[in-house]
């Protein structure tokens, strides 16, 4: 069954290029390079009337446009955009559909193919956003408007479709709990056919330690708040720099972290097209806040640090506990508090670590997490489930 040549349609709840479009795209990217026939529905980034297609890295891209502000177009909530996608959905037929968001209104063309056109609907669910998760942060009138229906429908909509793809066994546990049945876990992958690794450039005892955090943001800063008091340590702050590569820090942020002479601010990495600035980094970071949030979910960024080929100083929790220690050879391991980083980093000065070989023990490990092989997993996820169909019927 896996051979057959499947027509695919993934649903991203966003704009192209954002929104999840780090695991979405690839994934679909990696569905085509197994020789199914894959359309990737998105919002378009610019304005105007015409819906845009294209073929991108194999797959074919239909960006309609959408007028709703940036915050609601990104979050599944881009209506204008959804009654165009409602009448593609209809009269396209499919065997597999994906949604990527599939309890707010982004999702409903996926729902339709499966009931209208009988496509087997698999849909992800990242993240808690119920009770106990992400609802506890929306804004009041999220919670007011919308927040009754994104507590039921996040649940009621993984019991409606064929498969329920998760990223961590919290997450698993946490769908079985709820009454889903058919689950796969299918954690993040690495861009390694675009990603290419190059060894970091040679430095003089003079030049400083370069450690970089991907994905920088001001929602991002109170999870990694342990390292900004670890680089602000006197034994540190004039011999290591912390890059971060994302959206700019708000200046309310930068002065309530007091982080204005710790983070180096460089914007955002061009994947596809120049990650040259990385040949300066010596260390990624990867620390974070543990909560029900972090439990359930599974750091894109890890596999990006992975595939760029340099060790990761890590503070490892829940699955990542079991991957760092069957992976330990690219990794520092610290605790989520200050001293611990503080001598991770003097370690790291120190030479106690080889870190090009770390580095390159890192690309290995990317090879084998890649995007193509996570897209293999849900194609036998989908096998498994037209099985099951077949004994039941």
């Amino acid at each position: 069954m896996g051979e057959t040549k499947l027509r695919i349609l993934y649903v991203h709840r966003g704009v192209e290029g954002s929104d999840g479009w780090g695991r979405s795209f690839f994934l679909a990217s990696g569905l085509s390079k197994l020789g199914h026939e894959v359309t990737f529905m998105t919002i378009k980034k610019g304005s105007g009337l015409t819906i845009e297609k294209k073929l991108l890295e194999g797959v074919h891209v239909v960006s309609f446009p959408e007028f709703m502000p940036n915050k609601l177009r990104g979050s599944g909530f881009g209506l204008f955009s959804l009654i165009l996608k409602i009448p593609f959905s209809i009269w396209n037929k499919f065997d597999l559909v994906i949604s990527d968001c599939g309890h707010r209104p982004s999702a409903l063309p996926a729902f339709l193919n499966q009931y209208l056109r009988g496509a087997n609907h698999l849909s992800e669910w990242w993240d808690l956003f119920g009770e106990g998760g992400y609802y506890k942060e929306k804004p009041f009138y999220f919670r007011l408007f919308y927040g009754k229906l994104e507590k039921w429908f996040e649940v009621k909509s993984k019991r409606m479709v064929d498969g329920v793809i998760v990223l961590s066994s919290w997450m698993y546990n946490w769908a079985k709990k709820n009454g889903i049945k058919n689950i796969a876990i299918i954690r993040g992958g690495a861009l390694t056919s675009t990603l290419k690794y190059s060894p970091p450039i040679k430095k003089s005892k003079v030049d400083k330690l370069i450690v970089a955090y991907l994905g920088m943001a001001d929602t991002e800063l109170d999870f990694i708040r342990p390292a900004f008091e670890a680089f602000s340590d006197p034994n540190i702050k004039q011999k290591v720099e912390l890059w971060g590569f994302g959206k700019p820090v708000s200046r309310q942020k930068i002065n309530e972290y007091k982080i204005n002479d710790i983070l180096v601010e460089k914007g955002w990495l061009d994947y596809l097209n120049d990650v040259s600035a990385i040949s300066e980094v010596d260390v990624f970071l990867m620390v974070r806040k543990v909560n029900q949030n972090a439990l359930a979910g599974w750091p894109n960024k890890l596999g990006d640090y992975l595939a760029l080929g340099r060790p990761v100083l890590i503070h490892p929790y829940g699955d990542l506990n079991d991957f760092v220690a069957k992976n330990q050879e690219g990794f520092i391991l610290v605790d989520f508090e200050k001293k611990s980083i503080v001598n991770a980093l003097q370690d790291i000065l120190n030479e106690k670590y080889d870190l090009e070989a770390m580095g390159k023990k890192n690309r290995i490990l990317a090879e084998s997490i890649s995007w193509e092989k996570k897209s293999k997993e849900i194609i036998m996820f989908y096998d498994q489930i037209q099985k099951s169909k077949k004994k039941s019927s």
